[in-house]
Parts: structure tokens; C-alpha cells; sequence
């Protein structure tokens, strides 16, 4: 559970139910536009079963932000850096399975 002090410093974007996904990819991101663009990309085209995305944004910057928007990814988004531990547990929040997969921004899943 999210520190309630930091959680109100924290905005939640849900999208889409995932009602046949079996699992959920959680992603933290730090001013990376590029790299969390690869790794969605990536989740995509080489993912053989139904999942939810859901990514944190710490400082969030509007490239990262209108990408999320527009792929209708689940996102949170932190006005200051909180790190990659407080990033999971933001994105956690927005998991809709019962089975997280935890990876990084700069990762390229195969």
C-alpha cells in the first residue's frame, strides 16, 4: 500500500479493463522517453498472451505522458522523482491481475 502522504502527490490515469490478461507488466520510467517507447513496443510485439501495461512516471514529461495517453497504457504519474521502489508500487495500483511482471524502461523483451 502507497504512503498516504506520497499518494496524494500522485495522479492515477486507468484505462481499459483487462479482464483476459493474465498478468501485469509494471514499468517504472525516469525522463526516458525513447527507451519506454522500445520496451512497449517491444511488450507488444513479442507478448503471446493478453496483458495490462501499467507504467510510473517519476517527473513526468509530456512526450512520456501523451504516449501513454494516446496507447491507453494505465499510468501514474509523480511531480518529483520517488524512486524505482515507490514507481512499482505506484504502478501496482493500477494492476488489474494477480500476477506482476516487474521490468525497467531500458529493458527489450524478446
Amino acid at each position: 500500500m502507497l504512503d498516504f502522504q506520497l499518494q496524494n502527490q500522485i495522479e492515477f490515469f486507468q484505462y481499459n479493463k483487462h479482464e483476459k490478461a493474465l498478468f501485469s507488466i509494471l514499468i517504472p520510467s525516469w525522463k526516458n522517453y525513447s527507451h519506454l517507447k522500445l520496451v512497449i513496443e517491444s511488450i507488444r510485439k513479442n507478448s503471446r498472451y493478453e496483458h495490462q501495461i501499467c507504467v510510473h512516471l517519476n517527473e513526468a514529461d509530456e512526450k512520456s505522458k501523451n504516449l501513454l495517453d494516446l496507447l491507453k497504457i494505465s499510468h501514474s504519474i509523480s511531480v518529483e522523482n520517488t524512486g524505482v521502489c515507490f514507481g512499482f508500487n505506484a504502478a501496482s495500483s493500477l494492476a488489474q491481475c494477480e500476477y506482476f511482471v516487474l521490468i525497467d524502461d531500458d529493458m527489450y523483451l524478446a
